[in-house]
C-alpha cells in the first residue's frame, strides 16, 4: 500500500477521494487550496497527528495558523508558507511556537488602531533563513524580533500605502541586533527616501549577493542612488557582491539617465572578479546609444532585460531583451 507524504487538494477537488484513514503517519508536506474551509474541515484531523510533518503551504483566505494548527505541529514545521491574515502578536508567538523554521511566508494585516508597541524583549529565532513580510507596520514587526540565522528577506507592502508602513530606523536597529549575513533583500511597493535606501544598502553591503527593488510609492532611484551602486576608479560601490540585481518599476527620478543606469550594470559586469553582475533587469528610459550599449553587454555574456514596465521608447530590434 501506497504511504502518502505529500498530500495537494486544490480548488474543485473531489474530497471523497482522498485517502479516508484518520492520521499520515508518513505525511511530510501538505498545501490546501481553496476551497480552504472544506479541506481544513476533512484534513484537520490528519495534520493533528502528523508527526514527520514539516513542510506547510496554504493558500486562498485560511483563517488564523493559531486556530488551524496544534503546537506541537509548529513546534516540528521547517517550511511555512500562508496567505491568512496574521496579526503582529499572532506572527510572533507562532515564531516562537515554531524553532525549527526555516522558510516563513506571513502575510500581516495592517491595523494601526490596534497594533501594540514593540515587545520589551525581541523573540530570537535561531533558524530561520528566509522570510517574506506583507503589508504591516515595519517598525513594529522589526522591533520584535531578531534573526541571527536570516539570509533572505522580502518585504512587499503590496500596492495601496494604507496597507502598510515602513520603519527606516527599526529596520537598521533589527539588522544590528541580529548580526544576520542577508544575502539577499527585495523590497516591493515600499515608501522609501533615497537616503533611507542608501543607509539599508550599507548596512547590508558586506555580504549581498542578490538585490530586488521592483515598484514603489515614490521616486526613490535618483543619481545618487544610481552613484552608489556604481564602480569608479576611485572608490567601490555599495553591496560590491552583487551577481543579481533588479531595478524597475515607476520609481525613477526625472534626473536618473538610461546611460547612468547601463553605465552602472556595465560597470558591475566588466569587473575582473569572480563575484561580478551576472544578470539584471532595469527600467528606465533609453535613447539609440543606451540601446546599442545594452546590445553590446548581452553579446559578450551579461543576461540583461530592460523591463516593459518603464519602457517608453520603441526599438523592434529589441524586444527580445523586453519583459513581458
Amino acid at each position: 500500500m501506497r504511504r502518502p507524504s505529500h498530500v495537494r487538494p486544490y480548488q474543485g477537488y473531489p474530497w471523497f477521494r482522498l485517502p479516508s484513514q484518520k492520521s499520515f503517519p508518513f505525511l511530510e508536506k501538505v498545501d490546501l487550496d481553496l476551497p480552504f474551509r472544506d479541506a481544513l474541515a476533512f484534513l484537520q484531523p490528519a495534520i493533528e497527528s502528523t508527526p514527520r510533518l514539516r513542510d506547510i503551504t496554504l493558500a486562498g483566505a485560511p483563517p488564523s495558523l493559531l486556530t488551524v494548527l496544534p503546537h506541537t505541529t509548529l513546534g516540528q514545521l521547517t517550511d511555512l508558507r500562508t496567505t491568512s491574515v496574521e496579526s503582529l502578536q499572532e506572527c510572533c508567538e507562532i515564531l516562537n511556537l515554531s524553532p525549527r523554521l526555516r522558510n516563513c511566508r506571513f502575510d500581516l494585516d495592517f491595523q494601526p488602531h490596534t497594533t501594540p508597541p514593540g515587545l520589551l524583549s525581541p523573540i530570537i529565532h535561531h533558524d530561520l533563513d528566509k522570510l517574506y513580510v506583507g503589508p504591516t507596520d515595519l517598525g513594529v514587526f522589526f522591533n520584535s524580533v531578531t534573526l541571527p540565522a536570516l539570509r533572505t528577506l522580502s518585504i512587499n507592502l503590496k500596492d495601496s500605502p494604507q496597507r502598510g508602513k515602513w520603519g527606516q530606523q527599526s529596520f537598521i536597529d533589527f539588522l544590528g541586533r541580529s548580526h544576520c549575513s542577508l544575502t539577499k533583500l527585495s523590497l516591493y511597493n515600499i515608501n522609501i527616501t533615497a537616503a533611507h535606501l542608501i543607509e539599508c544598502l550599507e548596512t547590508v553591503s558586506r555580504t549581498l549577493v542578490e538585490l530586488h527593488i521592483d515598484r514603489g510609492q515614490t521616486k526613490f532611484i535618483t543619481p545618487m542612488v544610481v552613484g552608489a551602486l556604481t564602480f569608479s576608479e576611485l572608490n567601490s560601490p555599495l553591496c560590491p557582491l552583487l551577481e543579481r540585481i533588479r531595478i524597475r518599476g515607476h520609481i525613477f527620478d526625472e534626473e536618473v539617465s538610461g546611460a547612468a543606469m547601463v553605465h552602472m550594470v556595465e560597470s558591475r559586469f566588466r569587473r575582473d572578479s569572480s563575484s561580478r553582475l551576472r544578470w539584471a533587469c532595469i527600467g528606465g528610459c533609453y535613447d539609440e546609444n543606451d540601446w546599442k550599449k545594452i546590445r553590446d553587454l548581452q553579446r559578450v555574456g551579461l543576461a540583461l532585460t530592460i523591463s516593459e514596465k518603464d519602457f517608453n521608447g520603441s526599438d523592434p530590434g529589441l524586444f527580445d531583451c523586453i519583459v513581458f
